[in-house]
């Protein structure tokens, strides 16, 4: 009888320290969370995520993923802490109790990912990204302040939306990629076209917002990627970059960034780069550091001839962090469009004919559907070229034009 009373303790004990050494992954998210777009359960990234941390048995630990909390059609309001308390203007997206930020947190997690990738941009009208960032920043703040590692992961692609919202989850990616840091996931750059209309790549859709088979795997292999039960070091998260482009203008390469939050004696340096990798710092400017969004813009007067690389080091109290590396290929030529309006049904544009004296004009809608393919021969300085649009269906358009040279650029416009 004592020695079975041993033996049932030391099995309690046993199975005390099984338990205690399981972890456990807590997912929030929306409809590619829940799985949509995938040919069966197995295919899923969240089921991929269970199976790749069961098969993992070498250390004992049997990781277990809470996949329930996911819900289709799910917005950053529906899984705020229950504590919060919205805008009087989202109230239809009421927060839910059985699957925010607050349930995860009584499930005892040891990582909390969240992802909601597109639903925000997809109201009439969209949610501004500062709003979708503050609501990301703060289910963030809630998590890790009750000692649970958080992962972000950023927007999807999508094309039933049209550009200028495609554009926002772009937008977006970026300023969850610079906001998060370490603990953010890219989950846009293995799914988007390459054309530069940010649509959801067609051998990866399942529909046009969902990614099928392929598109979870690449989706699951992201977070494997991350190797997220590492020690991050605690990684602090970096100054809110909202937005950082280069633009080349007369004489110089001019860089803009701006700034949502900033800690008190922050610094930029600039730094420059001619094959994206070797950096060096060429300017360093002083953050105004009030609190407030903030924007900045600084001239490099001297760039290099040919490609140019270029990247924000932010030095924070204790922590450095750095910004996107943005290429661009600064050359002594004039723009090739001088001018370029819009008015009373026609595009208006100047073309400078010293860059190239044929070109090639294009125009397409938001969706990648050409309206026009016209060769234009510049026979002075300047040639004004007028096209009629007034026959184009409302939406937003793209005029694209190509030189003999190689010189390619793109203006957008929109008909009411």
């Amino acid at each position: 009888m004592i020695r079975l009373l041993v033996l049932v303790c030391c099995l309690l004990c046993a199975m005390s320290e099984m338990v205690s050494a399981q972890k456990r992954i807590v997912l929030i998210g929306s409809s590619t969370t829940a799985g949509v777009g995938a040919s069966a359960d197995t295919l899923k990234w969240a089921a991929r995520l269970q199976t790749a941390y069961r098969s993992n048995a070498s250390d004992g630990v049997d990781t277990f993923v809470e996949r329930g909390l996911a819900f289709s059609g799910f917005f950053t309001y529906n899984t705020m802490p229950s504590s919060f308390v919205a805008p009087a203007n989202r109230a239809a997206w009421p927060i839910d109790p059985n699957r925010n930020v607050t349930k995860a947190l009584s499930l005892s997690p040891d990582i909390v990912i969240i992802s909601l990738p597109s639903n925000d941009i997809n109201l009439n009208p969209a949610y501004m990204p500062k709003e979708t960032m503050d609501n990301f920043r703060l289910m963030y703040q809630t998590v890790t302040a009750a000692g649970v590692k958080c992962f972000i992961t950023t927007t999807q692609p999508r094309h039933d939306v049209d550009l200028a919202r495609r554009l926002l989850l772009r937008d977006l990616r970026d300023s969850i990629m610079n906001t998060f840091g370490a603990y953010a996931i890219d989950f846009y750059t293995d799914l988007v076209t390459n054309n530069g209309l940010c649509m959801l790549r067609p051998e990866l859709a399942a529909d046009q917002v969902h990614p099928n088979d392929e598109g979870h795997r690449l989706l699951f292999q992201r977070i494997m990627e991350k190797n997220i039960f590492s020690d991050l070091g605690n990684a602090p998260l970096p100054l809110s970059l909202t937005e950082f482009k280069v633009i080349q203008s007369t004489g110089a390469v001019t860089l803009f960034w701006q700034t949502d939050a900033e800690d008190p004696n922050t610094w930029f340096d600039i730094e420059r780069s001619a094959n994206g990798s070797d950096f060096t710092k060429i300017h360093t400017l002083k953050a105004v550091s009030s609190g407030n969004r903030q924007e900045y813009r600084w001239n490099d007067s001297l760039p290099l001839d040919g490609n140019n690389y270029y990247r924000l080091g932010i030095r924070e109290d204790l922590k450095v962090s750095y910004s996107k590396i943005i290429g661009i290929r600064y050359t002594t030529n004039p723009p090739l469009i001088s001018t370029f309006n819009f008015r009373n049904g026609n595009v208006e544009m100047e073309i400078n004919s010293s860059n190239s004296e044929a070109a090639i004009i294009r125009l397409l809608n938001s969706e990648g559907r050409d309206f026009l393919l016209k060769k234009v021969i510049a026979g002075g300085p300047v040639k004004k070229v007028v096209l009629p649009v007034g026959y184009l269906p409302g939406g937003i358009y793209l005029l694209n034009i190509r030189s003999k040279n190689g010189i390619n650029e793109t203006r957008q416009f929109t008909v009411h």
